[in-house]
């Protein structure tokens, strides 16, 4: 028999169940039920390392999740499609001859907001607080606050008093819950947590364009070739000649298997196109995927008395604070930026290579010959002449446009790439690039290809290449682009909005600056760097 709002009242008022703290009956006692309130501990799934949960053999579930706690009356936002385990601000305690039943209030799921469709019944003798699954069907995010009412629950008298109520119960694991407690399925008999390090489950979708950028890997561990650079001695696994195709129309190519830093993304990316070269911009904006390159120059100066000693940290922060300093030592004459938009000729004039390719674009409709191209010989190793080589390498070196139908695409070809740190970042940097350029000439973006010469991975990556080979490849965002961007000058990294990205976590690696003219004082810092 279910217990009406008089019955409920009664028990409660007689301490035969026990509800702390004590209800406001005014507000939460309806005519069967009693509302409950939203606690402020939330368990959340996070991006694991385990590609799937073995419900036989098990898996730690508490690696696989991490806990939210908000203050009281704070706001928690549940985004579309998640999942999440959240627990009442009340304490319920039954006695043995009465059960519970939750379920979620009406209003809520009519916003996509389902709570706890499953494991609704508290058995007699039950104590603790409520855990609730909540999940959000919406399109959506929804805001909730600790101390909303999120849930009600309804009693139940049953034929007579039980026999061995829930805490006199061998299997008694959720008892006294205070917090959002996670499955303990690995309590019960026959489960045990197994490392799952390595296991990988077949994919639900291996047309994911993502398994370009994985297969490659696997065939660079597989067959690539050893490779040792003559100036530094460090080395490399590679191929020569490989290509991916990205259709930009099914979501924008941010690999997912390890999360990409899509601020440095951005900014890097503003700083090309609007033909800068000192990296004082990329600091000031706390990117430092350019740092290296500098300092790399500045060392060499002290090794020849020319400056006094600095740490790389002390070095960057002069950038930042000095503005003659980083005018001094922060340049990096004739990279990507400089090229694209002040290319040198014999004359004193330069050559806006970006804004010359969008005017072909804009005056014909199906341009298929328009490039810019980053690679100057007349900077570049021993082809320069003394003192004006370029001090960095130029890796991806040239890009060309394709405008048929309406849709513009872009094909990067890319002399020398580090595939596990750059190239990720090379696909969303030319993908936006794409983009962009399809937006200010009024095309539809669609192809971003990619074309590399020699793609390796250095030694010191393999562990962690390895350790993304065991991940799953997520949906791939999209990206946003202002509406009234209309030439090339007017961009800034505000323009642009990434959408729905979900990656797993991030895989550190060290960077390996090399290339360029590497003197005998930069190979004795590498080897020394390596040493310390």
């Amino acid at each position: 028999m279910i217990l009406s709002d008089t019955d409920i009242k009664k028990s409660i008022s007689q301490g035969t169940i026990k509800i702390n703290p004590s209800p406001d009956f005014e507000e939460q006692l309806g005519p069967c039920s009693l509302d409950l309130h939203l606690g402020n501990s939330f368990k959340i799934f996070k991006v694991s390392r385990y590609p799937f949960i073995d419900l036989k053999n098990g898996v730690n579930v508490d690696e696989m999740m991490e806990e939210v706690v908000i203050k009281d009356g704070g706001s928690f936002i549940i985004q579309p499609h998640d999942f999440v385990i959240a627990v009442t601000k009340e304490e319920i305690t039954l006695p043995s001859n009465i059960m519970g039943r939750l379920d979620g209030r009406s209003s809520l799921a009519r916003l996509g907001l389902v709570i706890h469709v499953t494991a609704a019944r508290f058995d007699p003798g039950w104590r603790g607080r409520a855990v609730m699954e909540l999940g959000n069907l919406g399109t959506v995010p929804i805001v909730l606050y600790s101390g909303m009412r999120i849930c009600a629950m309804t009693f139940e008298s049953i034929s007579s008093s039980s026999e061995v109520p829930y805490l006199e119960q061998a299997d008694h694991k959720y008892a006294d819950q205070s917090g959002a407690t996670a499955s303990k399925i690995l309590e019960e008999p026959g489960l045990k947590a197994v490392p799952m390090v390595g296991a990988k489950i077949p994919s639900a979708n291996k047309n994911h364009p993502e398994y370009q950028y994985l297969n490659l890997l696997q065939e660079l561990i597989d067959k690539g070739h050893e490779q040792v650079d003559a100036g530094t001695g460090v080395k490399t696994y590679s191929l020569f000649g490989k290509q991916f195709r990205f259709d930009l129309s099914q979501g924008f190519p941010l690999l997912t298997t390890k999360k990409v830093f899509w601020k440095g993304v951005v900014q890097e990316l503003y700083w090309f196109m609007s033909g800068q070269k000192n990296i004082k911009y990329l600091v000031d904006n706390n990117v430092h995927i350019w740092d290296d390159y500098p300092y790399r120059i500045y060392r060499e100066k002290i090794t020849k008395g020319l400056e006094k000693e600095m740490t790389k940290e002390e070095f960057i922060e002069k950038i930042a604070t000095d503005k003659d300093f980083a005018e001094l030592h922060g340049n990096l004459p004739h990279v990507y930026g400089d090229m694209w938009r002040h290319w040198p000729t014999k004359t004193d004039r330069t050559i806006d290579q970006l804004q010359w390719l969008i005017s072909n674009i804009r005056n014909d409709k199906s341009t298929h010959s328009a490039i810019v191209n980053s690679w100057n010989p007349e900077y570049l190793y021993e082809m320069a002449a003394p003192g004006e080589a370029c001090r960095f390498p130029i890796c991806h070196n040239m890009f060309q446009i394709n405008a048929n139908g309406g849709r513009l695409s872009l094909q990067l070809y890319q002399r020398s790439c580090d595939v596990f740190l750059g190239v990720p970042f090379n696909i969303a940097s030319y993908a936006l690039l794409t983009i962009i350029l399809a937006k200010i000439t009024g095309n539809e973006p669609g192809e971003f290809i990619h074309t590399f010469g020699d793609i390796h991975y250095y030694e010191n990556h393999l562990d962690a290449v390895k350790e993304q080979l065991l991940r799953e490849p997520l949906p791939f965002p999209t990206v946003k682009i202002d509406q009234n961007l209309r030439e090339i000058d007017d961009f800034k990294p505000e323009s642009v909005e990434l959408i729905g990205y979900e990656s797993h976590p991030p895989i550190k690696a060290s960077l390996s600056p090399v290339g360029g003219i590497v003197t005998k004082d930069w190979k004795e810092f590498v080897q020394n760097s390596k040493k310390n």
